[in-house]
């Protein structure tokens, strides 16, 4: 079904665009009294606000670049777990969970050593979350954004056209992704009609890497 009108609400792309990942608990019962909008119990909660990476060579990456990277992209994802799985368990009705990974885990982008090698670390945590949860109906997955219209990228591009016209280049449909392209799969993930997909990674990158 279509959901109730606060579930459209709150799945919505434009307001999950822009999050590092989310997690979405199984709703109480109408006659429930519980008020509180937590994971595990109602609701869609975000993770993080995603960082923009920092672009610097193996070498020149320092320790505390690497530190900044690894906090965003996976202590703040584990941290989030730890806070969002005992309430989804206690609660018994399981519940999703969706990590925004990216393309840079597939593929070894230069000057992005910490970032890609972080998300691909995301990847590995979504994995072992999904065996170890499965049993209490807690499904956990990633999407992998390729090049998406995000308003960082869109001033990137507007100011740099080679750069935009490179973007282009690499995706087999001849353009770059839209905000919301990236966050509907998180819907479809959120959603009911993923109950069978866990430890998954879902590519959202118009074609690039099948491309590479």
């Amino acid at each position: 079904g279509r959901g109730t009108r606060q579930d459209q609400e709150e799945l919505h792309p434009r307001r999950l665009a822009g999050f590092g990942g989310l997690a979405k608990g199984r709703r109480s019962p109408p006659d429930s009294t519980t008020s509180q909008r937590t994971p595990g119990r109602s609701g869609v909660a975000p993770l993080f606000r995603i960082s923009p990476p920092a672009y610097a060579s193996t070498v020149e990456t320092t320790d505390d670049e690497w530190d900044q990277i690894l906090h965003v992209n996976l202590r703040a994802a584990a941290a989030f777990a730890r806070a969002a799985i005992p309430a989804m368990v206690a609660a018994g009705r399981g519940g999703r969970i969706v990590n925004v990974s990216s393309i840079a885990a597939f593929a070894g982008l230069p000057n992005l050593v910490a970032y890609n090698a972080t998300k691909a670390g995301l990847d590995a945590m979504t994995r072992t979350m999904a065996v170890e949860y499965g049993h209490a109906g807690i499904n956990v997955n990633s999407i992998a954004p390729g090049t998406i219209t995000t308003e960082m990228v869109q001033q990137m591009m507007d100011t740099n056209p080679a750069l935009a016209e490179k973007f282009v280049s690499k995706t087999t449909i001849g353009r770059v992704g839209t905000v919301d392209e990236s966050a509907w799969p998180i819907v479809f993930l959120l959603s009911d009609a993923a109950g069978f997909m866990t430890g998954q990674v879902m590519l959202i990158d118009g074609g690039r890497l099948a491309a590479a």
